[in-house]
Order: C-alpha cells, then structure tokens, then sequence
C-alpha cells in the first residue's frame, strides 16, 4: 500500500527540503515544477524524473542549476523510502500503475494537482486593488473562436456574460476578422489545427492595442466586472499555480506587461525546426519569463511589472480535478475544456 501525502505549498516544501523526490512525468508539468523547484533553491532535493517512455529512459533533462536523469520505474521499483512527486494531469492512471508495480510500502506519493486541489480550499486575497478613482480599463470584453461553429455551450455563456455586464461592449474575433498571418507562431498553430494555441498571441495583441478584458470562452461569469477596471493590468493564477491568461485577464491599452508577454510570442515557433509541434501551454511558456521578472509559483497575490496577478479563487476553479469553490473574491468560473491538448 503507497502512502498518499496531502499537502498544501508549504507542506509541500518542508517535505521536499528534507527528502529526496523523483518527478513522475517528463512533460510540460515535469518540466515546470523542475524549474519551480530551483527557484525555491530545492534542486538538491531532485533524485531525477520518471518516465513510461522508453525513449527518454537515460538521457538528461537540463534545468537551470544541474541536469536530472530519466528513469524507468522498474529501475527505482526496488529501493526504500522513495517519494515520488505525480505531476501530470494523468495522475489517476500513474497512481493506478504505482498501486500496481511497487512491492514497498516505504514509498510515499504527491500528487500535483491534489496540492492545487487543497490549496483552492484556503485560496484567498484581501481585496481588488484599486489604482485609481477614475476607470483605467476600457469596459470591452473579447473573446475568440477558430476552428468552426462555435458550440452552443459556449454561447451560452456569451449570452450570460451580456446579462451580467449589459453596460460592456464585446468583441469576437475569428478569421474572418483577424489576420492570422501576423504573427508566425499563431499562423503555425491555425495551419495546424490546433485551435487552442491560435488565441495565445491574439488576446494580447488585441488587449495590448484596444485594452479590455479577454476571455476565454469556457468561463462563466459570476459578477459584473466594472470593479476590475480601476487598475493598470490584472491577471490570475489557475489550478497549475502560475499564471494563465486564458483564465481571463484585463489591462489598459499599451500595458507593458502585456507587451513583454506579446513579444515572446512574436519570437517563438509553433512549428520546431525538426517539424514537431510545441505544445507547451500558455501558462507554461509565460512562467518561463515571468519567473525572470521574479514571480514565484503560489497562490498568493503577486505584482509583475504592471499586472496585479490574484490567487486560484479569483477564477474559482481546480478543473485538474473538477473542483469549484465560489467566494465574493471570485469573479468567474474558468472550467478549462483543456482544447490545447
């Protein structure tokens, strides 16, 4: 039987401080708890990855501090007092194998997205910060569909977030009034099919030159939005514990901070030069910068350059593990249909 740990962040880091742990999935999760890891200064801590690809067994993933060695699980499946660290978003099957493989019930087992999980249950912030006493965000809500009709689930949210900010313009943007050859990497992913990247460079180049607030069309909005407004750009943390612009955010026209996050777009490929597709997520690719500009991955309120960034609770929503806990801080409900998979 594994011993399953129920941690919060700083469970999570007093435990990883004193104990050597293996990260389960070399993956776009894997890879990021790697570099949130160094940037808590617990590298020392990495036993290295575990992975089911067999292609990945042996070879080094290079971080910013040391590199970390891939593993099969039958490599490690004998040793004692191994704690092994889930971060996919497939964690009921990789916990299901472990049940399965591992003979030793010295091993102990974090999950990830359970971390989120509790930490959505204390998530909280004092209050919307207020630059101004004057509205500093235009009052436009954009959104964004490619690929076809739009299905009726997502409408209807539309049609609810007319009811519930009457006094908003909205605009939706397609290719029929976008040009998706602007930018190479959003063109990449649209010639690819891959609908849930094409708005990635989008929503900033539209907020950046309009400002506004951009929505994903998988939210539902909770409240009117007029309080948001009064501040230069704001943005909120997800179930992955970093920022995801696709759970909304909102800025005045010209932010720089919305500026830093477009220009890195307007520098990357959707399209590697061997011909696979990147499909590292909008949260990941941004907390790559971000974390230069020194935010720390939590679920605390954080500022960087221009943008008040808000805890977990401001969006209301663990969709890893489809939980949804509604306060008066939160102001809609990202259920995240995870299209970019």
């Amino acid at each position: 039987m594994l011993n399953f740990l129920d941690f919060d962040l700083n469970e999570l880091k007093t435990f990883i401080n004193n104990n050597s742990i293996y990260l389960f999935g070399v993956g776009i999760q894997g890879k990021r708890w790697m570099y949130v890891l160094e940037d808590w200064n617990l590298n020392h801590a990495i036993a290295g990855f575990i992975d089911n690809d067999c292609n990945k067994w042996g070879i080094e993933i290079k971080g910013d501090k040391k590199n970390y060695k891939v593993y099969s699980l039958s490599e490690i499946k004998n040793k004692e007092n191994v704690a092994i660290f889930v971060t996919s978003i497939h964690y009921k099957e990789i916990c299901a194998q472990l049940e399965a493989e591992s003979n030793n019930d010295s091993w102990r087992v974090i999950v990830a997205d359970k971390i989120a999980e509790k930490q959505m249950q204390v998530s909280d912030y004092e209050a919307v910060i207020k630059e101004s006493d004057q509205e500093l965000i235009p009052r436009i809500i954009h959104y964004a569909w490619f690929g076809g009709e739009m299905p009726d689930v997502y409408k209807r949210n539309i049609d609810e977030w007319q009811k519930m900010c009457p006094d908003f313009e909205f605009k939706f943007w397609n290719e029929k009034n976008y040009d998706v050859t602007k930018n190479r990497y959003m063109l990449e992913a649209y010639e690819a099919k891959k609908w849930g990247f094409v708005p990635d460079y989008l929503r900033l180049d539209v907020v950046y030159n309009q400002g506004g607030i951009y929505l994903d069309t998988d939210i539902q909005i909770i409240k009117n939005l007029k309080e948001l407004l009064y501040q230069k750009a704001f943005g909120c943390i997800d179930c992955t514990l970093t920022l995801n612009l696709g759970s909304g955010f909102g800025a005045v026209p010209k932010s720089k901070m919305i500026k830093t996050l477009m220009e890195d777009y307007e520098k990357a490929r959707f399209i590697r030069e061997d011909g696979t597709i990147d499909n590292t997520s909008c949260n990941s690719r941004n907390y790559m910068l971000i974390r230069k500009m020194g935010f720390l991955l939590g679920d605390n309120q954080q500022k960087v350059m221009d943008m008040n960034i808000y805890p977990m609770i401001f969006q209301g929503a663990c969709s890893h593990t489809k939980t949804i806990r509604k306060t008066e801080k939160t102001f809609w409900i990202h259920y995240e249909n995870m299209s970019w998979l």
